[in-house]
């Protein structure tokens, strides 16, 4: 699979969904394997975009918003920034689209 985009989160409904008491770390390792496999982790335009974006991208190390084909997002390359993710996710209770692109 070359591209892949999925509705990622809040880790409030995947407590609920899984029964997980750990689900934010899971969603961390989630994001953490698909670089393992080869995948750009991407951010799109989502729920938590809007306000992640208006606190200045609050602890994501690349700040910087890409295009590609039209599509904006940021790119995500670490466990801080998965984990930053997962933060913004849980303080508004809103949901990311995930764009996983294949590179390797």
């Amino acid at each position: 699979v070359q591209h892949s985009v999925i509705e990622f989160g809040p880790p409030q409904r995947w407590r609920g969904a899984t029964g997980s008491q750990n689900s934010a770390a899971e969603g961390v390792e989630v994001l953490a394997e698909s670089m393992k496999l080869g995948y750009d982790v991407r951010l799109m335009h989502s729920q938590v975009w809007a306000t992640w974006s208006r606190k200045g991208w609050s602890n994501l190390a690349d700040k910087t918003t890409h295009q590609w084909q039209g599509v904006g997002y940021v790119r995500m390359s670490s466990n801080k920034d998965f984990n930053a993710l997962i933060s913004e996710m849980a303080s508004c209770n809103c949901e990311a689209y995930v764009w996983l692109f294949k590179t390797k």
